[in-house]
Parts: structure tokens; sequence; C-alpha cells
């Protein structure tokens, strides 16, 4: 079943971010790379990767792709076949965006929404060694709130009646819609 298991999230800082994301969700660093004019740091809580990426400057393609400034630049849903999943997308309205051998394949969906695909396993090596969540001891609260959130988790596996993922605003704390 396909699951979502990648957010990419467009920042202007990088250390802000890398921060607040370990200070508030508990998230650590896993690998930090240079890929097509932008940085990526990744980062995970055990399930989902989230990519922190700075782009070297607006006018780059692939930060255009989701407008000036910080966003929610893509998420990533794990498929068992890549090219099955690449006929949906086509047949249902998607547009194809980028689609090289070994590598995700990133689509705009009818609503302009940009997404990917990737072969399961893909963030899986990224991800060794971190703890499930819950296996978690809870991190450190430098910020005086509470940093042991499940936030991304919890977005990944909520769902409404209809069957579509909830929006974050309405998870509680226990991670339920």
């Amino acid at each position: 079943m396909p699951r979502i298991n990648h957010i990419a999230l467009k920042v202007t800082d990088l250390e802000a971010a890398t921060r607040f994301y370990e200070n508030v969700y508990g998230f650590r660093q896993v690998k930090t790379g240079r890929s097509r004019g932008h940085v990526s740091r990744h980062m995970t809580d055990g399930y989902i990767d989230l990519a922190l990426m700075v782009y070297d400057n607006e006018e780059d393609a692939e930060a255009k792709l989701v407008g000036p400034g910080p966003a929610i630049h893509h998420f990533g849903i794990e498929v068992e076949d890549r090219d099955a999943f690449i006929a949906k997308i086509e047949a249902n309205g998607g547009t194809i965006l980028e689609n090289e051998p070994g590598d995700a394949v990133k689509y705009r969906a009818p609503d302009g929404t940009i997404s990917e695909i990737v072969e399961i396993g893909r963030y899986e090596k990224m991800k060794d060694g971190a703890p499930r969540l819950s296996e978690q001891t809870p991190y450190p609260d430098t910020t005086g709130k509470a940093s042991n959130c499940r936030m991304f988790a919890a977005i990944a596996r909520a769902r409404s009646t209809e069957g579509r993922y909830a929006s974050p605003h309405i998870i509680n704390k226990s991670g339920q819609p």
C-alpha cells in the first residue's frame, strides 16, 4: 500500500530550521548534501524523512515550482510499482516533471500540488539506527515546550472518514484526528 514517507520543506535559513525541528519535534539530522542548485538536510523521527532545502536562488527552476519564500515543497509517497503509478498519475491528469532512472519521480497533481513517488526502501538507509517513535526517549526540552511531538508521523497515519489524509490542525497530541 502506498504511504507518505518523505516531506520536503523549502526554507531560507537551514541552521534555524534544523534547530527548530530538532528542539520542537525531536527530529535528528541524518545527512546533508548538495543537489541540483540547493543544499538539502535530511532529518528523521524514525518514520518520516524530513528534508530541509535551501536554494541557491529563487530563480532556480525547482525552487520556482512552489513560488518564492519558505513553503512545503513536496511530499513523497513510497510505491511498489513505479511504472504503474506513473501511468495512474498521467491517466488522472497529473503531469510528470522529473523522471530519471533510479531517482524519485516528481509530478504535479491537477490541483497544482507537487509530490513524488519513490520505490520502497528509498529512505530506509537514512533512517537506520533512528529509534521508532514507540522506542524514543524524550529529547531535552530546550524551548520550554513539549519537544517530542509526533506531528509529521501523525499526519502520515491520520486518516479522515473519507480515507483522505487529515489536515495537521485537527490532530491532537496523541496523534489521533
